[in-house]
């Protein structure tokens, strides 16, 4: 529970914490693990940059569109490839930001200081 872990750090929740970090950069670093990523969001239209700043009830939700029924409506707007996925809105960056308060649990406190002023 990430609030335990903030509240009262552990070795062990150390360790988690570093373990996950290092598969995180393993995944940063392939190319195949970007393309598959890449293919998962636009095809399952997951809405990232919601997730990250909380406008969405759920966590992955889909993105908003607008549905088409009859001959006067406009059409369903849908968002070319590279406007669906960036690397500002990977799954690699949302875990991460949601994780950072964590790892900056582990900084002394002058160190936050310089975080948060970054």
């Amino acid at each position: 529970n990430r609030s335990n872990w903030l509240k009262s750090p552990s070795a062990d929740s150390d360790q988690l914490f570093r373990m996950v970090a290092e598969v995180f950069i393993l995944w940063c670093k392939s190319h195949n693990f970007k393309r598959e990523e890449q293919n998962f969001v636009i095809q399952n239209e997951i809405n990232n940059l919601a997730f990250l700043t909380g406008d969405s009830k759920s966590k992955m939700s889909k993105a908003m569109q607008v549905k088409s029924g009859g001959q006067d409506q406009e059409r369903k707007k849908t968002k070319r490839r590279g406007d669906l996925y960036s690397i500002q809105t990977s799954l690699i960056v949302a875990a991460l930001k949601k994780m950072l308060p964590i790892g900056l649990n582990m900084c002394t406190p002058g160190d936050q200081e310089l975080i948060s002023l970054a």
